[in-house]
């Protein structure tokens, strides 16, 4: 079945240069054409020329919101894999964070079908650093628990009481509480959940920053990680010749 106009991406260049023979078709519609135009050196009709123009100059809004769609769900699948590889192994590698860049980035590039560029370079680089520093998370909120869990006094042997002897208890007058007060922590708004998300966030995405020196070769292996997700998007050429006529020898 032959490709659309609006899905034919003209993304691979052709040599171009020579007499094409007399049977030329669209690459695209497959029409037979007489006389034709290079789209990034493939053949192409004058409808699907102005079809691959259009696309070139649409807004970019759909092409992001597909291409964060897929690259959040590949972030996501990174993330549990590199997690679930230091969890069983006892080990973190390092070039995890490269797998994770070039998954997110081609998933970022099919979703955008091709079209690349520096938004779509930022929302990988973004997505791909956001599901490293997911993996920390875990693992610090672990490490938390058991320093808590170390950090809590032993429970002593219970102290003995004389026969007879009834514990009292002095009520100092600035002790004792007012009748109706509450002592109950104040209820939880809206407004201190989405701030204890935002700090979540900015914690999560300083984790890698946060021990120094001590994760330099770490801090360069997610910088490599970045590079793939940036370099898989990159903007293709996009490159506009013709007419020409079908049979006429032209010079490279």
């Amino acid at each position: 079945m032959a490709d659309s106009p609006a899905d034919l991406q003209f993304e691979r260049a052709e040599p171009s240069g020579e007499a094409l023979p007399k049977d030329v078709r669209c690459v695209a519609c497959r029409t037979p054409l007489s006389s034709y135009f290079e789209v990034n050196g493939n053949v192409a009709c004058d409808n699907c020329k102005d079809a691959a123009m259009s696309r070139q100059n649409a807004s970019h809004a759909a092409a992001l919101l597909r291409g964060a769609g897929l690259g959040v769900l590949a972030a996501a699948v990174g993330a549990g894999i590199y997690y679930a590889i230091a969890e069983v192994t006892g080990y973190e590698f390092g070039l995890m964070s490269i797998v994770l860049g070039l998954m997110v980035g081609f998933a970022v590039r099919r979703g955008a079908r091709g079209r690349g560029g520096w938004r779509y370079q930022a929302l990988a680089m973004f997505l791909c650093y956001a599901a490293i520093c997911a993996t920390y998370v875990p693992r610090v909120i672990s490490a938390v628990r058991k320093q808590e869990a170390q950090a809590k006094p032993a429970p002593g042997p219970a102290t003995a009481k004389p026969a007879g002897v009834e514990p009292t208890v002095a009520l100092e007058p600035s002790a004792a509480t007012p009748s109706g007060s509450s002592a109950a922590a104040p209820a939880p708004t809206l407004g201190g959940f989405f701030k204890a998300i935002a700090m979540l966030v900015v914690f999560s995405l300083a984790l890698p920053f946060l021990a120094g020196l001590d994760n330099l070769m770490g801090i360069v292996i997610i910088g490599i990680g970045l590079y793939e997700a940036w370099k898989v998007n990159r903007a293709a050429p996009f490159s506009i010749s013709g007419p020409f006529m079908v049979g006429e020898a032209r010079g490279g």
